[in-house]
């Protein structure tokens, strides 16, 4: 449930090099707000049918793919999120970047508290366009985000901002 939301991008060095096999990951809330692990849930339940996490493993143009839903908003134990989807790369079994995309123009996006501490020229890296895909009958949804290493806002590097969802404890089933 929800609105389905095709995520395309690409995986770049700073001078623009396209990175050939990085493994793309992202997790984020079903529609409900819920995580897939347990303790992440709301109490009110969650879409038994979300997977909430995703892999892919980048082209020879760092091109990565994943069909998800649109993001939301939401409260879980007792800290409010803007809509975002958390997203990492690792490449020869490193993690080597962590973020998150959060959803452009998003009323949320002011009350976060990722979102009030990033400069806005760093929260300007990790804004994204949701936008009608044309032609989809389902009402489908498109974003595009383009991970440049060096340049996008990263999660590993010394000072930069965390994320503030609670900690993941267990990977869901399926890893």
């Amino acid at each position: 449930m929800g609105d389905i939301t095709h995520l395309t991008g690409r995986v770049l060095t700073k001078s623009g090099q396209p990175m050939r096999n990085a493994f793309v990951e992202i997790w984020q809330v079903d529609n409900r707000g819920s995580y897939v692990r347990t303790g992440g849930r709301q109490p009110f339940g969650y879409d038994t049918n979300f997977q909430g996490y995703g892999r892919f493993l980048s082209d020879a143009k760092g091109q990565y793919y994943f069909r998800t839903i649109k993001p939301i908003e939401y409260t879980l134990q007792g800290i409010f999120r803007t809509a975002h989807i958390h997203v990492a790369v690792s490449q020869n079994g490193r993690r080597v970047f962590t973020s998150q995309i959060l959803v452009n123009g998003h009323p949320a996006n002011a009350r976060d508290a990722l979102s009030k501490r990033l400069e806005p020229a760093a929260l300007k890296t990790i804004l994204v366009d949701f936008k009608p895909m044309p032609g989809s009958k389902l009402a489908e949804l498109s974003a595009n985000f383009d991970i440049v290493l060096g340049s996008t806002v990263n999660e590993l590097e010394p000072g930069a901002p965390r994320g503030t969802a609670p900690p993941m404890n267990r990977r869901p089933s399926g890893y």
